[in-house]
């Protein structure tokens, strides 16, 4: 048992914990925040689409159009843009690649631990919005300074 935390202490065994717990939350944020992620875009997307849609029935029929529907469609579409953009979806075509690849999330790792955070991701999920990260941040960091106290320690 005394070689397995004299292993966990050295430099190769930080670097395993390091890697395993950002994998591990890497995963974790793939799994809950691309699936959001896609449904925001779908969900822009086709209330785009209903728009055109309204717009070419209502230019079909000419002056006696009622132009009321389409004002409130894109109002529906400007608070859908509004809420996917408050969940963190820039971009807004579906046929973008998610944020949320695995090494994306890797990436919001890195920036959690490291304590850097960038702002260009960032979780929109309710479980993600919650201290949840932090739990994380705070096992992560301390690890993080060891690692360095280890790798840079005058001989």
């Amino acid at each position: 048992m005394a070689g397995v935390g004299r292993f966990l202490n050295s430099l190769p065994g930080l670097i395993i914990i390091l890697v395993l717990i950002t994998f591990l939350g890497a995963f974790l944020f793939q799994k809950l925040e691309s699936p959001n992620e896609r449904y925001s875009r779908i969900h822009v997307s086709k209330t785009k689409q209903k728009i055109f849609i309204l717009a070419q029935q209502l230019a079909r029929k000419g002056p006696d159009a009622d132009w009321s529907k389409l004002v409130s469609q894109v109002d529906r579409y400007r608070e859908k843009l509004y809420e996917a953009w408050q969940s963190g979806t820039d971009e807004l075509t579906v046929e973008q690649p998610t944020k949320w690849t695995i090494w994306g999330s890797i990436y919001y790792c890195f920036t959690l631990f490291t304590t850097i955070g960038y702002g260009d991701v960032f979780p929109a999920t309710f479980s993600w919005k919650t201290p949840l990260p932090h739990l994380r941040t705070d096992c992560a960091s301390p690890i993080c300074s060891f690692y360095w106290s280890v790798e840079f320690r005058p001989d």
